[in-house]
């Protein structure tokens, strides 16, 4: 059975293909833009929701097309709130692995691949690790993977709309 979408909500589900996240993108700044966010703001926001949506799909997915992922915005008067959610992660690592993943995105407003997986790993699956490191190793020297993470630019604005959402979320 579908999950009911409030009218405050806009669903959006994609194939977990790394191109359709220009789609998420433009939905995120066509949110922004409608609530009136500050140009940095809606940059953070936009980078965010590009950032959780490509480790849906590669760590979630490992790119298999055929399995959707859902993008939720949930527009408030003064606050979106948005959840990224993929069909693979066993229930019982996820929210682990999203603490995780937040604070990667609180220190340096992003994810930090090498640094989730690691730390995922080590917790949850430490023998996995070894099946997984030279697809890491390959990454990192080939440059599709920071082996160091690093801020994104905006991050005091970013802070404040997280700062924010936490607010209304204790709140709630």
């Amino acid at each position: 059975m579908a999950e009911a979408i409030q009218p405050n909500e806009i669903l959006v589900r994609i194939p977990s293909r790394l191109e359709m996240l220009d789609v998420i993108d433009r939905v995120a700044a066509a949110i922004a833009e409608y609530m009136e966010f500050p140009e940095e703001e809606a940059n953070s926001v936009s980078n965010s929701v590009i950032e959780a949506g490509t480790n849906a799909i590669q760590h979630g997915h490992f790119l298999e097309a055929d399995l959707p992922v859902d993008f939720v915005f949930r527009i408030g008067e003064d606050a979106l709130r948005i959840a990224v959610r993929d069909k693979i992660f066993d229930d019982t690592t996820a929210p682990d692995f999203s603490k995780t993943f937040i604070r990667w995105v609180e220190e340096f407003g992003r994810s930090f691949e090498l640094g989730l997986m690691g730390v995922h790993m080590i917790r949850h699956n430490p023998f996995g690790a070894f099946k997984i490191l030279d697809m890491g190793v390959g990454m990192v020297t080939k440059g599709r993977m920071a082996f160091t993470p690093t801020r994104i630019k905006g991050m005091d604005g970013l802070k404040r709309i997280l700062a924010k959402a936490k607010a209304l979320e204790a709140q709630a």
